[in-house]
């Protein structure tokens, strides 16, 4: 812990073309009432802006920054000192010389990029792409001032994206990111955050590619983008379709589930199951393919059919995930609204499709597939948040409290975000058996939204605490032809999931029931 107020920033760079997301992190520190930056140069700035995503460090002075030509094979640590600097901050790929590092006060903050610290696996985001891995990661990492010892603050992983430079992209935003969170808070706490159990990434050291290895990567791109647009061609494409079986989820045969025909033109997914009076119903996404916009619909479920009862919401933007809890005596949904970026709850006035309006929880947020529970006499809220805009939106899950399903203010959970991994970060549904509480989770797959999930029994959870372990991983084995699956629930001795597969696309404007 550190004391709060003005920290004093040498921003180490690599070469002196800066590249965006640095003069980014620059700019975001220079509009900061906490935070002074100095940046600490290896060679004679240049002063030209080209036009690839490369800023000169020229543009700092257009800032106001100041800025210390450094060598590092002539490093003059008494200098730098002199600089009194609270925290060396390196947002490119190489860690400064060891002397310099105890010239600042709190030491070094630095990005591992797979095993960046060796100059291996760059270029970064590559190897991922090349290996077609279903995630990429990042670490930040605090090197101490009077020793070499150093710890884990974060670390994150983000789903890989289909081609290197949208992928290395993607992993900048996020990273940059929450290296702002960190400097943010503690420039106004004076405390870093928790270290994190300390490994390196689990990523082979790999150096640059060789042109053979370019070019199969090139070779592979250009395929996958060819076949994309042949099923395209052909009217093919990859829909979700929900299913059910009359067990429990600890006993379900998915492959003898019973599947719900999609409408045509649409399809069904995020399925949710509820008894009502005897008789039980299935709440769905039911997307339009012609509009590419989700509402929710309702089927009630048979023996050995299910039965389409017809539109429960239909918004001017998309919704999807209709999650569904009891309070009061009262039935609730809280559908995933993040088209109209807020969290919102419906009450049931009329089963199963008269719904109303009750409360908006959150606004101004990019949030998915939300689920309420109360849990130790308070009411929990797990969502996945997208904090940079970006898109990406399976990653974080964020986890907040509050005294009721509708209160004014929700509590974010001390270690927000408390999962950081595409392979685990997105909800996709709640089982409860008893006392023990199941959260469902998506795992994400490279260039594919909804690979497989899991179910995580939740061990701990209080406001400083958030601990799960996995306990059944879900796989699309279970029918031949599956690509994905990333939806389950169950309730009263039903079992509802989702799974992928290629179908015929019929994209004409169809009317719901």
């Amino acid at each position: 812990m550190t004391s709060p107020g003005h920290l004093r920033i040498g921003l180490w760079l690599d070469e002196p073309r800066v590249s965006q997301q640095a003069y980014s992190l620059v700019e975001w520190a220079h509009a900061q009432p906490t935070v002074d930056v100095i940046g600490l140069l290896t060679a004679p700035p240049q002063q030209t802006v080209r036009p690839d995503g490369v800023v000169s460090t020229a543009l700092f002075r257009a800032l106001g920054i100041e800025t210390a030509a450094v060598a590092r094979d002539s490093l003059d640590p008494a200098v730098l000192q002199g600089l009194k600097l609270d925290l060396i901050v390196c947002p490119g790929t190489e860690l400064p010389p060891a002397p310099l590092r105890s010239c600042a006060r709190l030491g070094t903050l630095a990005f591992e990029w797979a095993d960046a610290l060796h100059r291996k696996g760059l270029p970064i985001g590559f190897w991922e792409v090349f290996e077609r891995q279903d995630t990429t990661a990042f670490a930040l990492r605090r090197f101490d001032a009077q020793s070499t010892s150093s710890e884990l603050l974060l670390r994150g992983q983000v789903p890989t994206r289909h081609y290197y430079l949208l992928n290395r992209a993607a992993l900048f935003d996020k990273a940059h990111h929450h290296l702002r969170v960190v400097l943010s808070r503690l420039a106004s706490t004076g405390r870093w955050p928790n270290p994190q159990a300390s490994s390196r990434i689990d990523r082979p050291p790999r150096g640059y590619p060789s042109a053979a290895q370019s070019l199969a990567y090139l070779r592979r791109h250009f395929a996958a983008m060819i076949h994309k647009k042949l099923a395209k061609l052909r009217g093919r494409d990859a829909h979700w379709q929900v299913s059910f079986v009359r067990s429990d989820w600890r006993d379900a045969a998915l492959q003898q589930a019973r599947p719900i025909d999609n409408p045509p033109g649409r399809y069904l997914a995020d399925p949710f199951v509820i008894r009502r009076t005897g008789r039980d119903y299935c709440f769905v996404e039911d997307f339009d393919c012609a509009t590419q916009r989700g509402a929710i619909s309702a089927y009630e479920l048979g023996a050995e059919r299910a039965e389409r009862v017809g539109i429960a919401i239909d918004e001017p933007f998309h919704m999807s995930f209709p999650f569904l809890f009891e309070h009061g005596g009262a039935l609730f949904m809280c559908p995933e609204t993040s088209a109209n970026r807020d969290i919102r709850v419906y009450r049931c006035v009329d089963f199963p499709l008269g719904w109303k309006l009750e409360k908006i929880l959150m606004s101004g947020l990019s949030a998915v597939d939300t689920m309420l529970f109360e849990h130790g006499a308070r009411w929990w809220m797990l969502t996945t948040i997208d904090p940079t805009q970006s898109g990406e939106i399976c990653s974080e899950l964020h986890v907040f409290s509050a005294d009721s399903p509708f209160a004014d203010h929700w509590t974010p959970h001390a270690k927000n975000p408390v999962l950081f991994d595409a392979a685990c970060g997105r909800n996709g549904g709640l089982l409860v058996d008893g006392n023990d509480i199941f959260r469902v989770s998506q795992r994400q797959g490279f260039d594919r939204y909804g690979k497989a999930s899991q179910i995580n029994q939740i061990t701990a959870l209080n406001d400083e605490v958030y601990d799960e372990r996995c306990i059944a991983r879900i796989e699309p084995t279970f029918k031949p032809g599956l690509l994905g699956t990333h939806h389950l629930h169950s309730r009263d001795g039903i079992t509802v999931f989702d799974s992928l597969a290629e179908a015929t696309v019929r994209t004409h404007a169809t009317v719901r029931p």
